[in-house]
């Protein structure tokens, strides 16, 4: 074994959660909540580097939207999985979900596909439009 996994594997004792997570942000896996993952900024900082973060955020956070807009716009979309679900009900916030990945359309409720002022929407050029099938649609 080198001596860099060596140093890897060995964990350095005192060394403080901002250095780790500052080398690898899954390190926030393992840091205390308190001044960390229930702090907003560096939270909103860190999902700025990985929206796969969100997964480790307080829960008091993640009723903050800005928040996890943030995250989604740095994860393609995929940290939407860990938004409350009445978030995934917000016409408003689905559609900016939206406009940053077309993935979020598979996380899209059932409310508001069916919102009609949702029907058809131009978000960055992505076409979407909830038809079901049967008479009358077409194509």
């Amino acid at each position: 074994m080198d001596a860099l996994a060596k140093l890897d594997e060995e964990e350095m004792p005192g060394e403080p959660w901002d250095v780790r997570i500052d080398r690898d942000w899954r390190a926030i896996e393992y840091a205390p909540i308190e001044g960390y993952r229930d702090n907003k900024d560096f939270m909103m900082n860190l999902c700025k580097v990985s929206g796969y973060a969100l997964e480790f955020v307080d829960e008091e956070l993640l009723s903050d939207k800005e928040l996890v807009l943030q995250a989604v716009r740095h994860s393609y979309g995929d940290a939407l999985k860990w938004a409350p679900k009445d978030f995934h009900r917000d016409r408003d916030f689905m559609l900016d979900c939206v406009s940053v990945s077309a993935e979020v359309l598979k996380l899209v409720s059932n409310k508001c596909k069916n919102d009609e002022g949702a029907k058809t929407k131009s978000v960055k050029g992505v076409f979407f439009c909830y038809r079901r099938g049967g008479g009358g649609g077409g194509a």
